[in-house]
């Protein structure tokens, strides 16, 4: 479960939100652009976007450490993209939807860590986006102490982080219960 789903907002909203934002500033400061390219770039962010959104915070850390190098990298994607929307034109197959580009047997499931990283791992990177008693409180209108009877109980899972402080994987929680 990530943050946008917590909220309420579907990744495909958050996308499509992204996009005409990004399609307002488009039309605001190039007007020489036109509009279908306008909605390509839009949902091309949105997508991105979205798509990060749904990242490890292992690998958010990881793009948050090479942003200098952002630009010459969405440069040779745009590029990428371009190529690959042309080889697809060419090919007569621009119309379907969501076509697989690599088959399913070359995709690699990803790898488990192997017992001598689990030592240095962070919580978030094992359990996905994790959050305290008060911000379930505040945020999913779970009391402190029905929090405290779940877990005694064995119906969520909590983890030490620090001394005495535990703290809950959101995805445990569907529509604020276990």
């Amino acid at each position: 479960m990530n943050r946008f789903q917590i909220q309420g907002l579907k990744q495909d909203d958050f996308a499509e939100m992204v996009a005409e934002d990004v399609e307002r500033a488009l039309a605001h400061y190039d007007e020489a652009i036109n509009k279908p390219t306008m909605v390509s770039v839009g949902k091309i962010a949105g997508s991105i976007a979205s798509a990060v959104t749904l990242l490890s915070p292992k690998h958010r850390r990881a793009i948050d450490a090479i942003h200098a190098d952002l630009p010459g990298l969405a440069s040779k994607f745009v590029r990428a993209l371009a190529a690959e929307a042309a080889r697809r034109s060419e090919a007569g197959i621009a119309g379907v939807t969501n076509p697989p580009t690599t088959p399913l047997a070359d995709v690699e499931p990803p790898s488990l860590p192997k017992s001598d990283d689990l030592e240095s791992m962070l919580i978030e990177d094992w359990a996905g986006r994790v959050a305290g008693s008060t911000y379930l409180e505040e945020h999913l209108r779970i009391a402190r102490s029905t929090l405290h009877r779940w877990q005694r109980r064995g119906e969520v899972i909590a983890l030490r982080k620090g001394g005495r402080k535990h703290v809950f994987p959101l995805a445990q929680f569907v529509d604020g219960r276990p």
